[in-house]
């Protein structure tokens, strides 16, 4: 893997990602592609687009989604409970976003 300079996200397979790989792929492919709000708090977070049959969906890091909620809430227990209820529990179309578990320690 490689990483986009400017960002510091990885690149996967050469392509560059993050939040205006994700645009630019979306207009591009005539996609509406649902992302999570406030963007200037999540679009660190994205890895990618991840297709499906048919379905594409943008592919979020976990982990970093987690320290963003635990940065707001002010505690981990309580953004995993957030999270779990209410961010990856929340389904709204095929084109639904998803979480890649990066995490690295065990729980």
């Amino acid at each position: 893997m490689g990483t986009d300079a400017t960002k510091g996200i990885p690149a996967v397979l050469g392509h560059p990602t993050g939040a205006d790989w994700v645009d630019r792929y979306a207009d591009e492919n005539g996609l509406e592609l649902l992302l999570l709000e406030p963007r200037v708090e999540y679009d660190a977070c994205i890895i990618g687009v991840v297709e499906r049959f048919n379905q594409h969906f943008v592919l979020y890091s976990k982990r970093k989604v987690l320290s963003v909620i635990a940065q707001q809430l002010g505690d981990m227990d309580d953004a995993i409970e957030w999270f779990d209820f209410n961010t990856n529990g929340g389904w709204y179309g095929d084109a639904t976003w998803g979480f890649l578990d990066d995490e690295l320690e065990e729980r």
